[in-house]
């Protein structure tokens, strides 16, 4: 199976799914074929890519995935999933008539939802919480506002036709549709809808690491694997802007944890990371956590704010946090805990495109990691920011039952 994701986060949320049940798999960061083709010769039963096009332009984001879907299939791939974002951000109609045209496929069943994390379709429409999506926060994100609830609304300017239905024994015939989007309410309707797929043929799917849930079930038999065990000291990193990710930080902060925050000036410097201010931050950074095992690392920059593309001053701040914590890693050893898909990107690009082994999830969307870095091996940490609850990294590293394993540094 081969897996294509348009963030990293998302790319290990839903490899994991399939990991944790036994499959040998493996997270890579990929935007053609070339580098694609190694990890499909190694054997993997399982290749999760990171195209990184959620904030591309929709015409390359087609061609990067056309590309990718034909090469899988070139090499014999059975089965193709494309992973959309949980609350329809990206550019998921030019991704999924980049899917359908390569794979050749009479229709996409496409499965937005995902009911672990209370994000559910009903009659079409997306809800958090029981709320029609353009009425939460993620209608104020600074980079891609969400403005419409119903699913059907990704396709008004798509060449595909779209339909949604509450029937998961719903097959197109006769091009009735080029997309069928599906509703769910529980993770048995889309263990359901997944077998009824399955049974009628379908081999490229399309929704979040919800429906991705229930695949695995159907397609790796394994019983799920228990956590592992979490190295400490741990260096939260934070750089989604969502206001979740902030709240989860404040709970944090207020609980006695250390927090390191970069100003505006500081986060979009070019050359602060090579200052001996900067060099200051990471004695502090390591300071703490030999002393206290657990330390924040942030931004007080307000993206929203700040002139010019709110996107390119994001990239900045990734960029900031990933060479921090690179200089970091080289001076010890520790877990790195990394809230949002741009900055577990940048962190990886700092250490040199490594591979990511997904492990297990300790909770809902929150995957333990192994990369190796310079002849050792790093325990990551990750998770998208626009989840959870106020209390959840608060609650994950404050576990009495998670057996921390302590590191000297």
């Amino acid at each position: 199976m081969v897996i294509i994701a348009d963030d990293l986060t998302g790319a290990l949320d839903t490899a994991i799914k399939f990991s944790q049940r036994g499959a040998h798999t493996v997270a890579i960061d990929a935007r053609g074929a070339e580098q694609l083709v190694p990890y499909l010769e190694e054997g993997y039963e399982v290749v999760s890519v990171n195209t990184a096009t959620r904030h591309m332009e929709g015409e390359k984001a087609y061609r990067i995935v056309h590309s990718l879907v034909r090469c899988a299939l070139e090499h014999g791939v059975g089965c193709i999933y494309k992973k959309t974002d949980s609350v329809l951000r990206g550019n998921i109609a030019f991704e999924i008539e980049a899917l359908k045209d390569a794979s050749r496929a009479a229709f996409i069943p496409f499965a937005p939802a995902y009911p672990e994390l209370r994000r559910t379709v009903e009659d079409g429409i997306m809800k958090v919480a029981g709320i029609p999506l353009a009425q939460t926060s993620f209608a104020q994100d600074p980079f891609e506002p969400i403005t419409s609830s119903d699913t059907r609304d990704l396709f008004l300017h798509s060449p595909l036709k779209a339909v949604s239905t509450c029937d998961g024994f719903f097959i197109p015939v006769d091009g009735q549709a080029d997309v069928v989007v599906y509703d769910g309410r529980t993770g048995e309707d889309m263990y359901k809808l997944a077998q009824n797929l399955y049974k009628a043929g379908c081999r490229v799917f399309c929704g979040c690491a919800g429906f991705a849930e229930a695949l695995s079930r159907l397609l790796f038999c394994g019983h799920v694997m228990p956590g592992r065990l979490v190295p400490r000291p741990m260096l939260v990193v934070c750089g989604s802007v969502n206001p979740v990710s902030k709240r989860q930080l404040e709970v944090l902060e207020k609980g006695g944890v250390p927090r390191v925050r970069l100003t505006e000036g500081e986060a979009l410097e070019p050359d602060f990371t090579s200052s001996v201010k900067c060099g200051d931050l990471v004695d502090v950074i390591m300071g703490d956590l030999e002393t206290e095992g657990l330390v924040i690392l942030d931004t007080l920059a307000d993206i929203s704010a700040v002139r010019g593309s709110a996107m390119e001053s994001a990239c900045k701040v990734s960029r900031a946090l990933a060479s921090i914590v690179h200089s970091c890693i080289d001076r010890g050893e520790f877990t790195v805990f990394v809230i949002g898909g741009d900055t577990m990107l940048s962190l990886l690009e700092e250490l040199g495109r490594v591979a990511v082994e997904p492990v297990s999830e300790l909770e809902e969307g929150i995957v333990l990691s192994y990369v190796h870095h310079d002849g050792r091996r790093m325990t990551l940490l990750s998770k998208s920011g626009g989840f959870g609850s106020d209390d959840l990294i608060w609650s994950l590293v404050n576990d009495k039952e998670n057996e921390y394993q302590e590191v000297k540094l």
